[in-house]
């Protein structure tokens, strides 16, 4: 007998309508399990880049140097991060007023769940874009993982 004909007369799988229940109520269940656990996420994001900005605005670059993750320490040293922000400073002035653009969420194969915020940033000199990426570590504390300031035209 032939693979296909073999397939065909099986006898067929019986589900107790309890069973089929109880896989329809769990599959239903699963967005909002994920939908409430992005939401969590999202609010432990803008926690820290209420932080993150709030140093921005009081020059603390060491401060978010020592609060990000390792993975964003292990690019270059303290100093090296506190010249180049100072250097930011220097060419664009004191940031004026950070506003949140806009939140999104992905799925990267490598990292996990991201997280970035984008904020548009006023600051003395020049208008900027800023973007917040973070990751929830595996002792579950979200970090910040990269930050860029770009330039933008007005």
């Amino acid at each position: 007998m032939s693979l296909c004909r073999d397939l065909l007369n099986r006898p067929k799988v019986f589900f107790p309508p309890v069973i089929k229940l109880v896989g329809v109520t769990l599959l239903a269940l699963i967005p909002l399990v994920s939908a409430c656990s992005i939401s969590q996420d999202r609010n432990d994001a803008r926690l820290i880049a209420a932080s993150v900005n709030e140093k921005l605005m009081r020059g603390d670059f060491a401060g978010i140097y020592k609060e990000a993750a390792p993975s964003f320490r292990s690019i270059g040293s303290e100093a090296e991060f506190v010249a180049g922000m100072s250097g930011l400073q220097s060419r664009f002035g004191s940031p004026k007023r950070i506003t949140e653009l806009a939140y999104q969420t992905n799925l990267d194969a490598k990292l996990g769940r991201t997280h970035i915020l984008i904020f548009d940033s006023e600051y003395e000199r020049a208008h900027a874009r800023e973007s917040l990426m973070f990751l929830r570590s595996p002792q579950g504390k979200m970090e910040l993982w990269r930050l860029e300031i770009q330039p933008v035209e007005k």
